[in-house]
């Protein structure tokens, strides 16, 4: 047990408090929340799941399934490219817009009128 505390001690200031305050609780009892938190840790980062652990202290809610519901609420989201091959570059981007909007032109007109229908012969 004393590892687990010291691998959480490790993990982060708000970590260890959270696990040592799940270890006072639960004694030897406490080792699979630890193991969790730990695993969460490993899975999600340690900045994130140490700011969950310091919220689930503020709250006096010191247990594994706090972490891991405030883990799963503020987790990371889906992951967006800055640079990719579909993504074009700003500038192209900019120059559809200016040739969008540029009044130098006389819009064509042709296209909203109605077809020229045939003259009618009676005969």
């Amino acid at each position: 047990m004393q590892g687990l505390l010291q691998r959480a001690h490790n993990a982060g200031p708000h970590v260890g408090a959270l696990c040592g305050c799940i270890e006072q609780r639960r004694n030897q009892y406490g080792a699979r929340e630890i193991l969790g938190v730990l695993s969460l840790v490993k899975r999600l980062g340690i900045a994130l799941i140490d700011d969950c652990c310091r919220i689930a202290l503020e709250a006096s809610t010191p247990y594994f399934r706090t972490v891991r519901r405030l883990a799963v609420r503020s987790g990371p989201g889906p992951s967006v490219k800055q640079v990719d091959d579909l993504i074009r570059d700003l500038s192209h981007y900019r120059s559809v817009i200016d040739c969008r909007t540029n009044q130098d032109h006389e819009p064509d007109r042709t296209r909203s009128l109605p077809p020229p229908t045939p003259s009618v012969g009676h005969g």
